[in-house]
């Protein structure tokens, strides 16, 4: 049996889950920072799909892997500046 570090079993969280509903017993600021997480995650879920869609139509009618490949490595280019430039240190 598996030990949640707030002293419950797991099972105790997953019923408090079902009938409590999600974030049951969990502390607001952490549920706070959680719910703006996934919220700003979401956004970026069409930008995803019309790059994943981007990608099928040059690998498919172009069969150009390399270009996909390309554009991928420069937005991380961009993203790792932008972490930079923001001062994310992971620290």
């Amino acid at each position: 049996m598996s030990i949640h570090p707030a002293g419950k079993s797991c099972s105790d969280v997953g019923r408090d889950v079902v009938v409590n509903g999600p974030g049951a017993g969990v502390d607001p600021v952490l549920c706070a920072s959680a719910r703006a997480y996934v919220t700003f995650r979401a956004v970026g879920i069409p930008f995803y799909l019309i790059t994943n869609f981007a990608e099928g139509c040059y690998i498919g009618f172009k069969e150009d892997s390399f270009t996909p490949l390309l554009m991928y490595c420069k937005g991380a280019a961009v993203t790792f500046a932008l972490l930079i430039a923001m001062g994310a240190t992971g620290g």
